[in-house]
């Protein structure tokens, strides 16, 4: 490993421990948590081959798979933000 990689990896590593990402998944254990957090579900069914996929990918970064999907999630909500700002598509207040 080179030191710009050692480096960014050590400021990564840094960063997710100062964003207590995996305090979440110690929360939920405790249904109840839930529940008081008002969370919601979102959930779906996919291929297993992309189940696995996802699963294979978790381990290999040691993490949740909630953590990782609630990533993926933010990820592909802002990238559908920008592209309807983009493209004038954000419906008026009035007809919404």
């Amino acid at each position: 490993m080179d030191l710009d990689s050692l480096i960014q990896h050590k400021a990564l590593d840094e960063l997710y421990k100062r964003g207590n990402y995996g305090l979440m998944d110690h929360f939920l254990r405790d249904p109840e948590t839930a529940e008081q957090l008002k969370l919601k579900k979102l959930q779906f069914d996919v291929h297993p081959e992309l189940f696995s996929d996802v699963e294979d990918v978790c381990q290999l970064l040691d993490m949740s798979k909630r953590e990782f999907l609630t990533a993926a999630t933010l990820q592909a909500v802002k990238l559908a933000q920008e592209a309807i700002e983009k493209h004038g598509l954000i419906p008026d207040e009035e007809t919404h």
